[in-house]
């Protein structure tokens, strides 16, 4: 969950016509398709549909802000970008040193699309996602998630369960649902997940599970846009 901050280059993606409902629009799509092919094959495709729809969700809403509730039709648009890896090879960034990389694809008002990057054999610490929906899908290899929730006094963590989401699997949390640790499923193999944080993400806590501690920390990447971040030392 963690980097260091900095400046890059933004990409940008193609502006589409906004249709008035875009889940009707999406189904619409959906069904003039035969079954089983890849309905989006690209970011720049994906983006203004993810835009589009998160503007309706904030519109339903009296005060004009976004729930905190698993949307069905952004999962169905990531369950259907189904991409070749050349998509997003300008933000696929290892860092060895680290646990994993935290790559900026896109960032807007509504949610922030982030490219995680996972070296083989490593975790995640224990983290929540404050009044946030937290989507992803595996691009490549496998991760687990294991989920964690507060029992007792509030500050001793209890294990739930694990599930392991392959390539093309998609899964989603706010944290009414728990607290989640996520890693790469190989020791040996590197494995790409996209995740969608709406709205975005600016600090989170990390949980010791044995001890209860909890660190408040900032969030931040590893790229933004496709260009390496200059990282403190």
């Amino acid at each position: 969950m963690l980097g260091i901050s900095g400046l890059g280059l933004r990409v940008h993606f193609d502006a589409t016509p906004q249709p008035q409902c875009i889940a009707a629009a999406f189904q619409a799509n959906q069904e003039d398709r035969p079954a089983g092919t890849a309905q989006i094959k690209s970011l720049q495709d994906l983006v203004p549909l993810l835009e589009a729809r998160l503007r309706e969700l904030r519109s339903q809403t009296p005060q004009g802000d976004l729930k905190v509730h698993k949307d069905e039709v952004i999962s169905k648009l990531l369950e259907s970008y189904q991409p070749q890896p050349k998509d997003y090879d300008p933000f696929r960034f290892f860092e060895a040193s680290e646990i994993y990389s935290r790559n900026l694809v896109h960032s807007g008002q509504d949610f922030d699309l982030v490219l995680l990057c996972w070296n083989p054999g490593m975790a995640s610490l224990i983290h929540d996602h404050p009044r946030s929906n937290c989507h992803m899908k595996v691009l490549e290899g496998g991760i687990f998630e294991d989920l964690y929730e507060h029992k007792g006094d509030g500050k001793q963590l209890v294990f739930l369960k694990r599930t392991a989401l392959n390539t093309g699997f998609t899964g989603y949390i706010n944290d009414a649902m728990g607290l989640h640790s996520i890693g790469n499923l190989s020791s040996n193999v590197p494995s790409v997940s996209l995740h969608l944080y709406s709205p975005p993400i600016r600090r989170c806590k990390v949980f010791n599970q044995e001890t209860g501690e909890t660190v408040q920390r900032s969030v931040s990447f590893h790229s933004e846009y496709g260009q390496l971040l200059l990282h403190e030392q």
